[in-house]
């Protein structure tokens, strides 16, 4: 009897080891995946997870101005116009409809995101003691309604002092208008595919209008290009959409 009750104890025992092992890779999956996770690390664990998101929020709210002055580009080719040495994406050229596809968009700033990063980052200097070790495996931003997302899987594992922590992804959203400046354009070039032999200066301005933005123009007839600004001034630091309207000859307005 003895020795059976010493079997069934080994038996408990083991299935308790098993479970406690199970649930310790569960909770560090859960840690890799979901960044809200992060609150059951240790607070200067949490630091750097905080330092990490920061570096995140910054490069993503510099990317956005930088793509939004660009057209929505960064590194992706595309039909320009040449103003004093600037490229200016054509929007429309001619009857052709050259708008950028939101997921274009998204991509090019996640581009400038993972290339300025690793600035913000500096090598995790500002935490000397810990070995954190990690490069960045991928980038997904998505254009919604008044912001934008930002998810980078940069996988972390991090040493101090005997312990061990890891991070997979970090989340952070800024505040944009860049989804209702494209979608605007958008309606413009429609307007603009329809009265071809024309300028729908009207119609671009009732769009910017009723979309809360301002439009400016610069009308190159030698070329037949019109450079159009959109002006969104609702946050602290406006943002200037450019991009170029192209025609076979310059038409009345």
């Amino acid at each position: 009897m003895a020795k059976r009750a010493q079997i069934t104890l080994f038996i408990i025992i083991g299935i308790v080891l098993v479970f406690s092992y199970a649930l310790v890779i569960y909770s560090k999956e859960q840690i890799d995946l979901w960044s809200e996770d992060v609150l059951e690390l240790p607070s200067d664990i949490q630091q750097i997870h905080s330092f990490v998101v920061g570096c995140a929020q910054l490069k993503a709210e510099e990317g956005i101005e930088l793509i939004i002055s660009k057209g929505g580009y960064y590194t992706a080719s595309y039909m320009a116009y040449d103003e004093n040495g600037e490229n200016i994406p054509y929007y429309y050229h001619k009857g052709d409809d050259l708008v950028p596809e939101n997921e274009i968009v998204e991509r090019e700033l996640c581009k400038v995101i993972v290339e300025s990063l690793p600035s913000c980052i500096d090598g995790f200097n500002e935490f000397p003691g810990y070995l954190i070790i990690g490069d960045i495996e991928s980038c997904e931003s998505k254009l919604l309604d008044e912001q934008i997302s930002v998810s980078l899987k940069y996988p972390l594992d991090i040493n101090q002092e005997g312990s061990s922590f890891s991070m997979r992804r970090f989340n952070t959203k800024t505040d944009s208008n860049l989804k209702k400046m494209l979608d605007v354009t958008r309606e413009y070039v429609d307007l603009q595919e329809a009265q071809p032999e024309e300028f729908a200066i009207s119609n671009l301005t009732e769009l910017a209008n009723n979309n809360g933005l301002m439009r400016e123009i610069d009308i190159d007839e030698d070329s037949a290009t019109v450079v159009i600004k959109l002006k969104d001034s609702s946050s602290a630091k406006e943002s200037v959409l450019v991009f170029a309207a192209g025609f076979s000859s310059w038409p009345s307005s």
